[in-house]
């Protein structure tokens, strides 16, 4: 059987969760025995990886070979980082080794924000409406077009943490590439020619977060002064929310941190999803800044009086959580 596509197979299935890191070495050591045999089946006798698993990863392994040109060897040196290339290093099988000796570098993922950079001078920052671990929105006014935006940038603290500005700036492309009604638009990636730092601009939505509207109806149903009208809104809210996630993962994107306070209703009727932080397109390997800001406090600062003026109330920290959508 073919070496590459074996490991390639294994190194997806790591990569998706679906295995953790010792079973993969186990799997691979057992299967360099039974070669006759393909990797995802030694996988699927095990226990390891349903059918369902199965087909899945095959349909990455697919999708890889597909963005290389049917390449084996490429797509497995874009997947292989240095951590899993150590851990099957240490199973004795020449042909094996020969395999990951060969393979290329994986090539280091960039930063480069393709804009030129250019000063804020054209946005006058208004209110800080949100910090989380990786970035600070503001309420900005665009002084060219003359209407407000949310301008996100990266934290100052993390200005020398190039994982921290790989995180941000794959953040804002893929998001910059869903086109929804109930998708936030991301207006511009750019950076800062006085800071360095990168930003982008989205649309400002002016409304409530979907956990306030959420607690208000439930204060409002125990006090028997809640309309059945606001139920099927909520309801409505919900289903355009999922019809945003859907066309998503069309584009093989996975939001990855589904809540309520990432949903905004705007005061027009607007259901927007929000904070793209976590996004992943399937298949590819998480960020190492991702796992590091998703382990960090996320401070969450409610819209709720943001947009009018008012003082931020105090963050409030939540536990990190991932979506399984």
């Amino acid at each position: 059987m073919d070496t590459d596509r074996n490991l390639l197979f294994g190194v997806l299935a790591l990569q998706a969760d679906f295995i953790g890191p010792t079973q993969l070495v186990d799997a691979c050591t057992v299967w360099v025995a039974r070669k006759d045999r393909q990797l995802a089946e030694l996988l699927q006798d095990r226990g390891w990886i349903t059918p369902r698993d199965r087909s899945h990863v095959e349909y990455l392994v697919e999708r890889r070979l597909k963005k290389y040109g049917g390449n084996v060897r490429s797509s497995l040196a874009s997947a292989a980082d240095a951590a899993v290339r150590q851990s099957l290093a240490t199973i004795r099988d020449r042909e094996l080794q020969r395999s990951l000796a060969d393979l290329p570098p994986q090539s280091a993922p960039s930063s480069a924000v393709p804009s030129a950079p250019r000063g804020r001078e054209r946005f006058t920052l208004a209110n800080l409406q949100e910090l989380d671990a990786l970035g600070q929105v503001w309420i900005a006014r665009d002084e060219e077009l003359g209407r407000d935006v949310a301008l996100k940038e990266l934290r100052a603290e993390l200005a020398d943490s190039p994982a921290a500005r790989d995180r941000f700036v794959s953040a804002a492309r893929l998001a910059g590439q869903l086109e929804h009604p109930n998708i936030r638009p991301l207006y511009e990636l750019a950076q800062n020619s006085t800071t360095g730092l990168p930003f982008c601009t989205l649309r400002h939505v002016q409304g409530r977060l979907l956990t306030e509207a959420i607690q208000a109806y439930h204060e409002r149903r125990r006090q028997g002064t809640a309309r059945f009208l606001e139920q099927r809104q909520l309801l409505q809210a919900f289903i355009s929310i999922c019809q945003a996630v859907a066309y998503a993962h069309s584009r093989q994107i996975i939001h990855r941190d589904l809540r309520p306070n990432a949903i905004v209703l705007g005061d027009h009727g607007e259901v927007v999803l929000t904070d793209w932080n976590h996004a992943q397109r399937v298949g590819e390997q998480q960020a190492v800044g991702d796992r590091q800001t998703g382990d960090a406090r996320r401070e969450q600062r409610s819209t709720n009086g943001f947009s009018n003026g008012g003082s931020p109330p105090a963050s409030i920290p939540i536990t990190p959580y991932q979506a399984p959508e």
